[in-house]
């Protein structure tokens, strides 16, 4: 016998008419409100008769005497995320003299327990808790079974993919028996309507590319997530936002929210904070596979470095854990677009490591909002009406086929690396920017959103340019190196000085081809290697090998290293260096070459910023450094 639906939640109705159930061979009886058929209003099952007016009555010889007030389970949350029950329980409360519900796990309704539920207006105690606890038992058997969820984007249910949204999305429709938990740590329940935030596009977002590329961003997470499983490189997009805080990063961030859920950091929203530790970094993003998350205000950050942190959350993975018996934890994952935002360079807190800066897509000092005026209206409705474009979104991409997203996503790609410089990371950052693009495309093909593609490729590639050189390991870790020395000349030794420093790192010496200058330093190798730590470098040794790839080091026969002859402490030294010439960008900040005299060290060397090309140390109209030049 199929089971029979329960009351709403919001009112019984004591209206009824009268329907026959069988059920193990015995005679039920129901009755059903006028609001709902199959809504039972009194329940007849074995010994016990449950009625919203009389309660529940127990069979005792030829009569039935009252055992409770009327309570029953009226729904069974079934936790699909988990494969755990718990229950709803509909009972008459005495104190309000209303029907009322609570939601009880399956534990609450057996033995020594089920005196816990007298809190809530239950009428049980240790008379008739036996005799209950198997009344709740058995109308599990009417109950209206609901399949929820604490899991976000992309599943699987009754072999079918479906996106986990408010409710479960498949290409045939919303599957209406299934919803999102009460206990849902992201709320991603529609709010307002879809036309006021497209009226908002309409008027202050669409032709402004960067507030288009934030609408895009976050409708990328579905798409991002649906092809983690075909491109190993793209587990997870990480955009960092950096830059004044009037130029409208949060705007931005809200916006980009808005299409998912709740774009706050309010009931359980979207926003989240970088106060929190690594494990609640996480915690956040376990299970989220296709909703984007974002990461408020870097400097709340506590930790210093985010080097690990940042692996785990570009990796879709958290580092294995055991517990006490060393048994191994249940380890997070998540697959989505991330998006972070704060004053200052996010590669601040992360060590000079090629990996992580192919891994993350920084776009700084974006004027994000043209006015005061558009970034609160845009606010304000975002504030008012989110959770609406990113499931109509999805939903159209299932109904045209996901095959779709594949396709566009190969033309998209092969139309990105024409564009983009070459490199030994364009194939890698390719990727990430074929996703962004390839969402824009499939929002404008599906008519859902006015996007101008060209405008916002353009915006992406020279963002691109912009960073190009911060993710050459080779060009910037010689920039980093160059601007060290540049700080620490005094600890240099120049050729014809009779001055020694008292700590002696290399060697600078001036030398002429022709009309030009070259200027050229011979770094002691165990100099070397505490200096690149102190720049945050992990591996010394891998920069060498890559300066020596691009003919930046001057070596001798097979080796990496120049033995160079250096006065140390008035005795002359054969030593072991790293020798390299200095950028000419670089020359005229190594002060007086051609004077020997002391030269103060800078008062603060870790007060410079190395994290790309924008916060060099102004060299205007003086030679660069191109890709060319370190050709083999």
């Amino acid at each position: 016998m199929k089971p029979i639906n329960t009351a709403a939640r919001d009112q019984l109705s004591f209206q009824s008419s009268v329907q026959q159930v069988e059920k193990n061979s015995l005679v039920e009886e129901s009755v059903a409100t006028s609001q709902d058929k199959h809504l039972p209003e009194t329940l007849k099952f074995g010994r016990y008769i449950i009625s919203p007016t009389e309660g529940v009555s127990i069979k005792k010889g030829k009569d039935y005497v009252n055992l409770a007030d009327y309570v029953r389970i009226s729904t069974i949350n079934h936790d699909i995320s988990l494969n755990t029950e718990n229950y709803e329980i509909e009972y008459y409360r005495s104190s309000s003299r209303k029907i009322d519900h609570v939601l009880v796990s399956g534990e609450a309704l057996t033995g020594m327990r089920i005196e816990s539920l007298m809190k809530y207006g239950i009428d049980v105690h240790a008379g008739n808790k036996k005799e209950l606890s198997e009344v709740l038992i058995k109308t599990r058997g009417y109950a209206k079974v609901l399949n929820t969820y604490n899991h976000y984007g992309w599943s699987e249910v009754n072999e079918q993919q479906v996106f986990l949204h408010a409710n479960a999305i498949s290409s045939k429709g919303t599957l209406e028996e299934y919803r999102l938990a009460d206990s849902a740590k992201l709320n991603l329940t529609p709010k307002g309507t879809l036309n006021e935030w497209m009226n908002t596009y309409e008027r202050f977002i669409r032709g402004k590319t960067p507030l288009e590329f934030a609408v895009v961003l976050g409708c990328s997470a579905p798409v991002i997530a649906y092809l983690t499983k075909t491109y190993d490189d793209l587990k997870t997009l990480f955009v960092n936002v950096t830059g004044q805080s009037s130029q409208g990063k949060t705007t931005m961030t809200m916006l980009a929210l808005s299409v998912a859920g709740n774009p706050t950091s309010r009931d359980n929203g979207l926003l989240k904070s970088w106060n929190s530790t690594q494990n609640g970094i996480t915690g956040h993003l376990d299970h989220v596979k296709g909703i984007p998350i974002a990461f408020d205000e870097l400097s709340m950050s506590s930790s210093k470095n985010l080097t690990s942190l940042l692996y785990s959350m570009t990796e879709g993975r958290q580092k294995s854990r055991l517990r006490k018996d060393g048994s191994q934890r249940e380890i997070a994952e998540w697959a989505t677009t991330i998006i972070s935002n704060g004053e200052v360079s996010i590669f601040n807190r992360l060590d000079n490591n090629l990996g992580l800066r192919v891994r993350i897509l920084e776009f700084a000092h974006v004027a994000w909002t043209e006015s005061a005026e558009q970034s609160e209206m845009i606010k304000q409705t975002t504030n008012r009406n989110y959770g609406h474009l990113l499931p109509l979104f999805v939903s159209e991409l299932l109904a045209s086929g996901l095959d779709s997203v594949d396709e566009e996503f190969k033309l998209q790609r092969k139309n990105i690396l024409s564009e983009i410089p070459k490199s030994d990371t364009s194939e890698r950052i390719s990727i990430k920017l074929a996703a962004i693009t390839t969402t824009a495309s499939l929002l404008k093909k599906l008519e859902i959103l006015d996007i101008d593609i060209p405008a916002l490729q353009n915006f992406l590639i020279e963002n691109d340019r912009e960073n190009f050189d911060s993710r050459d390991m080779a060009t910037k870790a010689l920039d980093d190196v160059s601007q060290y020395l540049v700080a620490n000349q005094s600890k240099l030794l120049r050729e014809n000085s009779s001055h020694t420093p008292y700590e002696v790192m290399g060697k600078l010496s001036i030398k002429l081809n022709g009309s030009k200058k070259i200027v050229e330093v011979a770094i002691i190798t165990n100099q070397f290697a505490a200096m690149m730590e102190e720049l945050n470098y992990q591996d010394a040794k891998i920069v060498i090998k890559e300066w020596q790839r691009k003919n930046i080091l001057k070596t001798e026969g097979d080796r990496l290293t120049l033995r160079k002859l250096l006065s140390i402490d008035g005795k002359q030294e054969r030593v072991t260096t790293y020798t390299f010439e200095i950028p000419e960008e670089y020359h005229d900040l190594l002060l007086n070459l051609s004077r020997q005299e002391n030269i103060p060290i800078a008062s603060s060397f870790k007060a410079m910023s190395f994290d790309n090309a924008s916060k060099r140390i102004d060299t205007k109209d003086l030679q660069t450094i191109d890709e060319q030049d370190f050709e083999l």
